[in-house]
């Protein structure tokens, strides 16, 4: 009988929630962009780079990650609000589903046992 025992990176995996692949899958496809812009673009490269810090961190539950990704977000949907309103409006979709995973990355924080 062969026995198969998820590896750690096949659970995070598994417990990753709809909403927060939905952030991955627009990020992913945003840093594919940054990706071809580099050549012409080099700061595209930073913005590589976090998109994919972003995508590592919140598959692996990083909470520090998850609160800086929270405040870049909210910065882009601010940034973009009045010159591109439809690139502000991805970004506060984003928003609003990575805040809706937000007892995933604390889940004590409201319990009795938090507040004491």
């Amino acid at each position: 009988m062969n026995h198969h025992t998820p590896s750690a990176t096949e659970t995070w995996i598994a417990r990753t929630p709809w909403q927060l692949w939905v952030v991955i899958v627009l990020l992913a496809t945003e840093g594919i962009g940054n990706l071809f812009a580099i050549a012409a673009m080099p700061v595209a490269a930073v913005w590589l780079a976090s998109k994919l810090l972003f995508i590592v961190g919140l598959i692996r539950r990083w909470r520090i990650v998850f609160l800086l990704f929270i405040a870049c977000v909210a910065l882009h949907v601010l940034a973009f609000a009045v010159d591109k309103p439809f690139v502000a409006l991805l970004n506060l979709l984003i928003l609003v589903l990575a805040v809706s995973q937000f007892r995933n990355f604390f889940p004590s924080f409201g319990s009795p046992e938090c507040i004491r």
